[in-house]
């Protein structure tokens, strides 16, 4: 029996959680001390796709099966034993964890005529802050304007161009597009991650402008309904 945030993320609002999810990785990277620690300390500067590939399918493997679930604790453990070596305090952790929620509801706003529903919306906060308090990060937020708040004023304390940000930005473009979509589609794939990225990002990361219009990608999500569910041998694999 598929759960509910399952349910939210690939069946109800399939195109935001797509790509909102790929945009939050880029909205990190906007972050100047914390981008910069990351490329110092881990293997991230030279193992980006790989990396990003461990992430995808940890995040996937909870939203699949449960947080509650025996797959989504090995997860969890998976999780944390890969942030057990990174210098980060708790605002650091709550600021990363924001971005896989408050990117997809900012994607939705923006390019979809289907709302996701407040009620949704609660359920997908509530479903990250479990995986918050699994990971440890205290002090968590219940309602989306305190996370938004956070969010805002962790932004203009930290947010800063980096040449490392810019390079992982540009390299993870580039991998998002090679793991998510078909030799045939990657070209339009990547234009809509640029075409949709929040522009105070484009601008920190120095990132391009988009060849293809903006309004005409948007018409073609609007008109097109991809199913973007997994297949369940491919999760547990």
């Amino acid at each position: 029996m598929l759960n509910e945030i399952y349910t939210i993320y690939y069946l109800r609002y399939p195109h935001p959680f797509r790509f909102g999810s790929y945009l939050a990785i880029l909205r990190s990277l906007t972050i100047k001390p914390l981008v910069t620690e990351l490329y110092q300390y881990s293997q991230l500067s030279h193992h980006t796709y790989d990396r990003l590939m461990r992430t995808r399918k940890l995040i996937r493997t909870l939203i699949y099966f449960g947080l509650d679930s025996e797959r989504g604790q090995k997860a969890i453990a998976s999780i944390n034993h890969a942030h057990r070596s990174v210098k980060a305090n708790n605002d650091d952790y709550r600021y990363v964890l924001s971005t896989f929620f408050l990117e997809p509801f900012r994607w939705n706003r923006q390019f979809q005529k289907q709302d996701i529903t407040s009620e949704d919306q609660q359920k997908v906060i509530d479903f990250w802050c479990e995986v918050g308090q699994q990971m440890s990060i205290y002090d968590l937020f219940t309602t989306l304007q305190d996370w938004e708040t956070f969010q805002r004023n962790y932004e203009v304390e930290h947010m800063g161009y980096s040449d490392e940000g810019h390079e992982l930005a540009i390299r993870s473009i580039e991998k998002l597009v090679k793991q998510a979509a078909p030799l045939g589609l990657r070209y339009l794939a990547q234009q809509v991650i640029i075409a949709t990225i929040d522009p105070q990002v484009q601008r920190c990361l120095n990132l391009p402008t988009p060849l293809i219009p903006k309004r005409l990608i948007v018409w073609l999500l609007n008109s097109i309904r991809i199913n973007f569910e997994p297949r369940r041998d491919i999760v547990s694999s």
